[in-house]
């Protein structure tokens, strides 16, 4: 409790925040977090980009099977017609 009430106090004052702001160990620290920050989002785009890319060659990919599967399907349908119109016509 007394450590909460010693922070709201250094908290509250703007020349404390000041002269801490200007020390070393303030000022390094706000250079490691803008660091981790920028790292971070470099590395996410990096990864969206990578992913995009091998989510195309997916969709490339799935475009491929479908349209192998229809056309596999239309042959299918159409030997299928074929076989029953001949044995319409063998009766």
């Amino acid at each position: 409790m007394p450590l909460r009430t010693l922070l709201r106090f250094l908290a509250n004052h703007p020349q404390v925040v000041e002269r801490l702001s200007e020390t070393y160990v303030i000022r390094r620290l706000a250079q490691l977090t803008a660091y981790a920050i920028t790292r971070g989002k470099i590395r996410m785009e990096d990864e969206v980009a990578r992913l995009s890319k091998s989510s195309e060659g997916a969709v490339q990919k799935a475009s491929s099977f479908k349209s192998t599967f229809m056309r596999e399907i239309q042959e299918g349908m159409k030997e299928a017609n074929k076989k029953i119109k001949d044995q319409e016509k063998n009766k």
